[in-house]
């Protein structure tokens, strides 16, 4: 079958990926060169997924996009990239890049493997029109036309017209027959109205931003905010954007850094007065000290202030607004930058849920009947070398048992190179099997004492093990649903030990009051280097072990919905 992909963005490139495996592909491009978006991901670092998504990250119908998803989610994303040669390393907020941290080495990899694949690439080729004749599909560009079985639309909405995505994509959808809805900009850049943007322009600040309309708060997200020479963009303000509609609407942020808890805030507040009542040092002096360069000049045009003044000889007024301008700049919102896409409310009809799920039931047809012809495989030809692809494409699917028996040590596969990934996925389940007896873990408490995980283990009662870290965004994310349990079940019987992967026992100690933790708290401070990670293989977090009253490894990496419905069961 001879398929087309029409657009060679990221979408257009995995599309060809996965349909060269049975078909015959062809990529048309309008650009000089395929991937050209791809390589302004993730500030050119090339986000690829992160280490948790649940059902509540996702905006309008949550049940159905999550249902979707959970068919390639984020640690399917992770081994195909891994079964591509593309090692991972998670950042802040639990954000998943290639070890590389550059988009490039990822576009590259792409191109070796479509090349490997016989995909053949046309640039420069702008499709102006798609018919339908005698069950073919007919693509025409401006001098040529081709003829294809099926086609993959990857055009990208209008999100970014120097790359291609100019909205193209609407109008041959709509020649087909398919319908478009109304459409607004989302996940953009934000226009501010300020006399300073220009001077701020490059100027990054990491904190936590506000979105206020009508002078109230409505939303708040925190990272990195970066000035632009027409207003303000990062990762905070592109998803605030999506909450901008019609109104009088301002962002509110910190320029001082990293004021992200409230002892952070009381912290700096404490320093501030301090320093304002007893130092003798120019206002200049005292701004260099905290803020980057650029904010000096802001700072002083603003509030009219000498540089060279001396901090003690503000009076109170001007020590106040310097401290709100510092704490809570504010900055009018007039307009959005660039034309993301955000689909309204009605974007999905029952008829496309029925469609979907008929779509979902096939595949987990097709997945089952895959994963069993492969044990067969595996048994069958288990003398020779021709199993190793199977096992290697489908080992994420397989349960630590049927993992364990494909993977025997005697077999004729066992030392192919295509199963390192699922030889490297097997040692770290090995590690927390169900069933394992627990190991313990000797670490120090927030108080400095020592503390072991057999003081709770083994003792009668089950035990929640959480790892996490005060600097994972997932963590902090996931913990409500850890509180919740802790509430409702820990006067049941419930113990629950966190175990944190932090380096800064300030940090650590601060996010165990702010997030409500209550429960025996322990960590090595040695961040990745954690004991723990050894010992029971974990390889990402937010992850966690379920011991039975017998100190026994009874279930894993339970979250959310998971983890409550696991210990209801457990304590009806």
């Amino acid at each position: 079958m001879k398929v087309a992909i029409i657009g060679g963005g990221a979408a257009g490139i995995f599309s060809a990926l996965v349909a060269s495996q049975k078909h015959e592909v062809t990529i048309f491009e309008r650009n000089d060169r395929i991937g050209k978006k791809l390589l302004a991901t993730g500030n050119g670092r090339c986000n690829l997924t992160n280490i948790s998504v649940e059902k509540k990250n996702f905006h309008g119908d949550s049940d159905f996009a999550y249902k979707i998803y959970k068919k390639f989610d984020n640690k399917d994303v992770i081994k195909y990239f891994e079964d591509l040669g593309i090692l991972t390393t998670t950042k802040e907020s639990g954000k998943i890049y290639p070890r590389s941290l550059t988009a490039a080495s990822v576009l590259n990899v792409f191109l070796e493997e479509l090349d490997n694949r016989q995909v053949e690439v046309k640039t420069e080729k702008y499709i102006n029109k798609i018919e339908m004749k005698n069950d073919k599909f007919h693509i025409y560009t401006k001098e040529e036309s081709y003829i294809f079985d099926k086609i993959v639309v990857a055009l990208g909405g209008m999100s970014m017209a120097s790359s291609g995505s100019d909205g193209n994509g609407y109008k041959l959808l709509t020649d087909l027959g398919h319908r478009k809805i109304e459409t607004k900009p989302a996940l953009v850049q934000l226009k501010l109205k300020s006399n300073f943007l220009k001077h701020l322009s490059g100027t990054k600040v990491e904190g936590i931003c506000y979105l206020l309309k009508d002078g109230k708060v409505i939303k708040e997200r925190s990272g990195d905010i970066l000035f632009t020479d027409y207003g303000i963009s990062g990762p905070p303000i592109l998803d605030l954007s999506r909450y901008v509609l019609d109104g009088n609407y301002r962002l509110r942020f910190s320029i001082v850094n990293d004021l992200m808890t409230e002892e952070d805030k009381n912290d700096f507040l404490e320093y501030f007065y301090r320093t304002i009542s007893s130092k003798d040092m120019t206002l200049e002096r005292f701004l260099i000290g905290i803020l980057n360069k650029k904010f000096i000049h802001y700072v002083l045009k603003t509030l009219d202030l000498d540089r060279n003044m001396k901090i003690m000889d503000l009076d109170q007024s001007k020590s106040y607004e310097l401290l709100k301008l510092l704490t809570e700049s504010e900055f009018e919102v007039i307009g959005k930058e660039f034309a993301g896409i955000r689909q309204k409310g009605d974007a999905i009809t029952e008829a496309d849920k029925k469609r979907a799920e008929e779509l979902l039931a096939k595949d987990d047809s097709l997945t089952s009947i895959f994963t069993t012809t492969t044990l067969e495989i595996a048994k069958k030809f288990k003398a020779t070398k021709f199993p190793a692809k199977y096992v290697g494409d489908v080992y994420g699917n397989l349960t630590y048992d049927q993992l364990k028996e494909v993977l025997d040590p005697t077999s004729g596969y066992y030392n192919e190179e295509s199963l390192k990934n699922a030889k490297d996925f097997l040692a770290s389940l090995e590690l927390r099997r169900p069933g394992l007896m627990y190991t313990d873990l000797v670490m120090k408490d927030m108080n400095d004492k020592e503390i072991k995980l057999s003081q709770f283990a083994g003792k009668g009662n089950y035990v929640f093990v959480d790892f996490w870290a005060s600097w994972c965004g997932p963590c902090r994310q996931e913990m409500p649903n850890v509180v919740e349990a802790y509430k409702r079940f820990h006067d049941k019987g419930l113990e629950i030990v966190g175990v944190s992967f932090d380096q800064k026992k300030e940090a650590w100690t601060a996010m165990v009051k702010k997030l409500g933790m209550t429960w025996p708290q322990m960590s090595d401070l040695k961040g990745w280097q954690c004991a723990a990670g050894k010992i029971y293989g974990i390889r990402s977090i937010p992850s966690n072990i379920l011991l039975d009253p017998e100190g026994k490894i009874v279930d894993s990496d339970l979250r959310g919905e998971d983890l409550l419905n696991k210990l209801a069961e457990i304590y009806k």
